[in-house]
């Protein structure tokens, strides 16, 4: 396949570089000191999943220079979606396929209104980051990739994307119902980045104290009942399977926001906990910890210590 990873950092690039180190014509979309990096030295990746590795890849400022790809892999973040949408349009020809790999729930509809059935729905679990430019991290062994289309169901393009990337030694899951998918994303993801961030600590920390784990269940609970009121297929099974993840995690494992914070640089808050309020809200729900997390987390929002 000929794939652009627009946004090559700690997702797309770790993605991006499996996918090239199995033989893919891989064109990587970076900028500032990451590009010159990469232009320079390759795409390093240190990874406790996929191994360590060195590849030369192709990379660039410019999606003119790439032209249509057959897969084209959105990995920016949040804030930067609405200038990304139009940006890859170079990227896109009659038969490619979009994954946007963004936190929340937003992207795929927002990507659909320019590029209608290119569109799939991806959502990624993955613990990596960029530990100097042109090098990826990903220090764990939590590192999957779940696409589908939005409307349910398994298609041929779909089994085909999975077989290729299957192929490529990415974990992979192809998901009949991907709203589903995105809503278990989110049920881990904004408890875990909420109480990670807040308290400056990796999960094993938070998991040890009883009463702060306690929290952390209720507002696993809380967002789930969220996604039920939305009308998502959510299960007390899938609950417990959530909570069995959170509980399973290595202990030194931190979030991407808390990273954030830590870098000082802005976080998704909106995107990821103010997407359940705003919801919740909506459907007249009460959710106290999903509040008091989100009501917390708008201290560093804009990129604070």
């Amino acid at each position: 396949m000929k794939v652009g990873v627009f946004g090559a950092g700690a997702t797309g690039g770790f993605f991006g570089g499996l996918l090239a180190r199995s033989g893919h014509d891989v064109h990587l979309i970076a900028r500032g000191a990451h590009l010159a990096a990469l232009l320079a030295n390759g795409l390093r990746v240190e990874s406790a999943s996929a191994g360590d590795f060195t590849v030369q890849v192709p990379a660039t400022d410019r999606p003119d220079e790439i032209g249509p790809c057959d897969l084209v892999l959105l990995c920016v973040k949040g804030p930067d979606l609405d200038t990304s949408v139009p940006a890859i349009g170079p990227l896109v020809g009659p038969q490619t396929l979009i994954i946007p790999l963004l936190n929340g729930l937003d992207a795929p509809y927002r990507l659909c209104h320019r590029y209608g059935r290119h569109v799939l729905g991806g959502s990624c679990a993955l613990e990596a980051y960029i530990d100097a430019p042109g090098r990826i991290v990903n220090p764990s062994r939590f590192a999957t990739l779940t696409f589908g289309e939005l409307d349910g169901g398994l298609s041929p393009r779909g089994e085909q994307l999975r077989d290729a990337l299957q192929a490529a030694g990415i974990q992979v899951t192809l998901a009949a119902d991907m709203v589903q998918a995105l809503w278990l994303k989110l049920m881990l993801l904004a408890t875990m980045s909420g109480f990670t961030t807040i308290l400056q600590e990796p999960i094993g920390p938070i998991r040890a104290q009883p009463e702060t784990w306690r929290l952390v269940e209720q507002m696993v609970r809380e967002v789930w009942t969220v996604g039920r009121a939305e009308g998502v297929h959510l299960t007390e099974e899938h609950l417990a399977r959530v909570l069995q993840t959170l509980g399973s995690l290595a202990p030194n494992m931190k979030s991407s926001m808390q990273r954030d914070r830590e870098q000082a640089r802005p976080l998704e808050v909106e995107l990821i906990q103010g997407a359940i309020v705003s919801r919740a809200r909506q459907h007249g729900l009460q959710i106290p910890v999903t509040e008091m997390v989100y009501a917390l987390l708008q201290v560093h929002a804009r990129g604070t210590m």
